[in-house]
């Protein structure tokens, strides 16, 4: 996955996040992982913290 498709990965899950803690939908989401290719992507969100972070690791087995 190239740092481009990265980039909008997660654009989207970050649009994602804030229409579900502006709608009211989401108290708390965490631990989203898909690991493609050897890398691993996630998110974590929290409402009430008005706290989101989203976190990419790529990992490079040799």
């Amino acid at each position: 996955m190239t740092s481009r498709s990265l980039d909008f990965l997660s654009r989207k899950v970050r649009e994602q996040m804030m229409k579900r803690i502006q709608n009211g939908d989401l108290a708390t989401v965490s631990g989203l992982a898909v690991q493609p290719q050897n890398a691993a992507y996630g998110f974590s969100a929290q409402s009430k913290g008005s706290k989101i972070s989203i976190w990419a690791e790529r990992r490079r087995w040799l």
